[in-house]
């Protein structure tokens, strides 16, 4: 596994966490797909007041070599997924709640391939404007052989 196909199934994690039944469709008042920006993909414009929104940002560190294997060096990747979960300021902790969980679903404790996610941990970061923010991050690692 290289870097981008570890990027491509952190976002295939979420997505499948965010489609299932107790994703974003069993969020109280939300009746409309909330936009999911990931990392290589900018959002045009702010989200309706009413509307929620996630950021899903992948971040990797150094790649120590861990041993030679088959004469090429192994690498263990590590780095962090970090969910930037965003509902309005005015309807309370619950949907932030909820999302946190949907969060959790996609990321704590999961294994593809040759990538191992670890504990999660969020972080209310408070209000801003009309939002109101939690941030999840999640390590990850991963052998990367070249």
């Amino acid at each position: 596994m290289n870097s981008s196909e570890a990027r491509q199934a952190l976002y295939d994690m979420w997505d499948d966490a965010w489609q299932a039944t107790d994703g974003w469709a069993a969020l109280p008042g939300v009746s409309v797909e909330p936009p999911v920006y990931y990392e290589n993909i900018a959002p045009d414009e702010a989200p309706r007041t009413d509307a929620i929104k996630v950021e899903i940002h992948v971040q990797h560190s150094d790649k120590p070599m861990e041993s030679f294997g088959n004469g090429r060096p192994n690498y263990k990747a590590v780095g962090f997924v970090v969910a930037k979960l965003y509902f309005p300021k005015d309807v309370g902790l619950t949907l932030g709640d909820l999302m946190v969980n949907v969060a959790r679903r996609a990321f704590q404790g999961r294994r593809s391939d040759s990538l191992v996610l670890r504990g999660l941990t969020s972080n209310e970061e408070g209000a801003t404007d009309r939002w109101f923010v939690i941030r999840t991050v999640t390590p990850f690692e991963y052998e990367d052989v070249r």
